[in-house]
């Protein structure tokens, strides 16, 4: 046909003419060539669309299932409990145990060294898929509020991390920090201290291998190693100190609408749950709640009586966070909560159980037969914390609200001190 078509073609293709053996060999060859070529897209064409028609004896006869005994020796996927109140508990665990992890390595490294030419040592953690590597991810973040350069590497691959570490990965990936999501041996240079949460009983046995050859590396590197407590779900943060490394507070004056954009950032762009903030904002409160009583019972040479009062919504959630700290630091405060317990919101009402469990009592303030019990706590009240309103007051504070500010106003003028937490209950935050 290209012959009788195009016959400069031709005569260039075939000088000899259609009749010769070469040019009959090269036609067919052609020929079978474009016969391949055609099969072969439509084979393609085929498994793209209709897999089946190919494999179709293969997909129904063949079957594969792990034998349990094999099944029984796999290490299982770790996740959070489904009931709510032990769901919080082991938040607040973590938080609390990588924060405290975080300041202890501050020191170490150096961020209290402020004449280091090069600022604090960087710091290498390794994250397992279970609470324990939740828990040194959360370390990784709150050394990052330190000024200390941390990156943290997975023990497994991102997708068998359990739902409380997928959480923290998250925040890590959404807040852009160092994160290696490959559980290989990588090189250490340059770091100074590295923190292992391995959750070795969740690692399979190559994982438990990479493990051992990044720890063994390390250490004959010098580089200091430290392995994190096996996680505790009832783990409570040590009494602080004047020598506590503290995270620092930004400096400047916020107003009520940036301080609510801040959380709103926090927990819709960076996933961090409310309950963190609360936990966080609570720690640093009940801190310093800890250094007042400490100073009243100096001077008054005796025991300094705490009064902690709630309101229902997350200003009230951090006040039960700081009466469950004072009280494991063996300072208990009366605990008064303006309004019925079922009436708080959610992560206040979790705080809330969580502070009876530890063997607080919480006196609700629902009618004018209560008002007595909280006028005689605060008669001998030596420090009083006011959890009543936070940054979302508005307008002017009327009722049962006001009411209690009065009676914690009479209190100061008695001689008590007052820790407002956010700030004092009925001042407008942008106005004073």
């Amino acid at each position: 046909l290209s012959m009788a078509v195009f016959p400069p073609l031709a005569a260039g293709l075939f000088p000899a003419g259609p009749g010769d053996p070469a040019t009959t060999a090269i036609l067919l060859l052609a020929l079978i060539l474009g016969i391949v070529a055609i099969g072969g897209v439509a084979l393609i064409t085929i498994l793209k669309r209709k897999p089946g028609l190919i494999f179709k004896t293969l997909t129904e006869d063949a079957s594969f299932e792990i034998p349990q005994e094999v099944r029984a020796q796999l290490p299982g996927l770790p996740d959070a409990p489904a009931e709510p109140l032990e769901r919080h508990r082991r938040m607040a665990a973590i938080e609390n145990a990588g924060r405290d992890a975080a300041c202890r390595v501050a020191r170490d490294v150096g961020v209290l060294d402020l004449n280091a030419a090069d600022g604090p040592g960087k710091v290498w953690v390794l994250a397992g898929p279970g609470p324990q590597g939740a828990t040194a991810m959360a370390a990784a973040r709150h050394l990052d509020s330190l000024g200390v350069q941390a990156t943290t590497q997975l023990l497994c691959f991102s997708d068998k991390l359990g739902g409380e570490a997928a959480v923290q990965r998250k925040i890590l990936s959404a807040a852009r920090l160092r994160l290696v999501d490959s559980p290989m041996p990588r090189p250490l240079a340059g770091v100074a201290k590295l923190i292992s949460g391995s959750d070795a009983e969740f690692l399979s046995e190559a994982r438990l291998k990479d493990l051992a050859r990044i720890l063994e590396s390390a250490r004959s590197a010098g580089l200091p190693v430290e392995e994190l407590d096996e996680f505790s779900a009832h783990y409570v943060p040590p009494p602080p100190t004047d020598e506590d490394v503290v995270i620092p507070a930004i400096a400047d004056a916020l107003s009520c609408e940036e301080t609510r954009l801040l959380d709103s950032l926090a927990m819709q762009n960076y996933g961090l749950p409310g309950a963190a903030l609360m936990e966080n904002a609570g720690y640093w409160a009940a801190r310093e709640a800890c250094f007042l009583a400490r100073g009243l019972e100096a001077e008054r040479k005796a025991p300094a009586p705490i009064v902690v009062v709630c309101g229902k919504g997350n200003n009230g959630g951090d006040g039960f966070v700081i009466a469950r700290h004072l009280l494991h630091w063996g300072h208990p405060a009366e605990v008064f909560l303006l309004g019925l317990k079922d009436t708080v919101s959610d992560d206040t009402g979790q705080n809330l159980k969580l502070l009876e469990d530890a063997g607080s009592r919480v006196c609700p303030l629902f009618d004018d037969t209560q008002w007595p019990r909280l006028e005689e706590a605060l008669q001998g009240a030596a420090l009083v914390v006011d959890a009543l309103q936070g940054t979302g007051m508005q307008g002017a504070v009327r009722g049962p609200a006001l009411t209690a500010i009065e009676k914690i106003n009479a209190a100061r003028a008695r001689g008590a001190k007052v820790l407002g937490v956010d700030c004092p209950s009925g001042r407008d935050c942008n106005t004073g």
